[in-house]
């Protein structure tokens, strides 16, 4: 049996996401070294102590020692886990597509937080791809930030990058051209009251979106009143999860990935 690189297969599995309507996409952590996962076509992945993740975990199944599987429910409320010691780590449908047809919100910034991470370690020239950057740049409510926002490109600068910019009240206030590593949102003006928005020009297509900021003090007691629903959950990385898939439930996609970042970092 042919093993792989887990690291790069964090990001690689979730990769061809977005053209999987009714895929059952989910994470998967070991309960310990022992855990072992294999795919169809024989490859083995170790969930531990960094959890992996598949766009259809109908095609995996536990090899050996215990998975914990995190999905969706069918009803998309919120993500359930199921321990699985053998056979599939998800078995049926598995998540239903959204109203749109496409990949739930959650799922798609979970690839996003994956694929950003991949990209600061692993070094390649190839351009990021506008799925990825279009969920992650802030779009929606974002609580007033404290420093800078970067969304990362990669190692090395992305040629397909044109400009980047920040409008407010019909004025340009930042404005990044050329290729780069990184976009960056600058904190100075990302002010509570402020709505502004962005234009991104990449690999000759021009996209826009808003941002509303607010004070970060409602964010905060928003979060207070989440987590106190889930207490009782014993499991920390669910317990994330589903205080992130609420954020973006409500409009606040920027602190649900930095919800999903924490809970994906050993």
């Amino acid at each position: 049996m042919k093993r792989v690189n887990n690291r790069r297969l964090l990001a690689s599995l979730f990769l061809s996401l977005p053209a999987l309507a009714s895929a059952s996409a989910c994470l998967y952590k070991g309960a310990d070294a022992t855990a072992r996962v294999i795919n169809r076509s024989g490859e083995i992945t170790t969930p531990f102590p960094e959890p992996l993740s598949s766009p259809d975990c109908r095609r995996l199944r536990v090899a050996t020692g215990e998975v914990a599987v995190y999905a969706l429910a069918a009803s998309q409320a919120a993500p359930e886990m199921r321990r699985v010691s053998s056979g599939a780590l998800i078995v049926g449908a598995g998540n239903a597509p959204t109203d749109a047809g496409g990949v739930p919100q959650l799922m798609q910034q979970i690839k996003s937080v994956l694929d950003g991470g991949q990209r600061l370690r692993s070094g390649s020239s190839r351009g990021a791809n506008e799925d990825y950057i279009l969920t992650a740049i802030p779009s929606g409510r974002l609580a007033e930030p404290q420093a800078d926002l970067l969304v990362p490109l990669g190692q090395t600068a992305d040629a397909d990058l044109a400009s980047f910019e920040l409008s407010l009240k019909g004025k340009v206030v930042h404005r990044q051209q050329g290729p780069a590593q990184e976009l960056r949102l600058p904190a100075a003006h990302l002010k509570r009251g402020n709505t502004l928005q962005w234009t991104l020009s990449y690999a000759g297509q021009r996209h826009q979106g808003q941002i509303v900021v607010e004070d970060p003090a409602l964010l905060a007691q928003r979060k207070q009143e989440l987590l106190q629903h889930s207490q009782a959950e014993p499991d920390p990385l669910l317990r994330q999860l589903r205080l992130a898939a609420a954020l973006v439930d409500e409009g606040q996609v920027w602190a649900a990935r930095e919800i999903i970042r924490a809970g994906l970092t050993p």
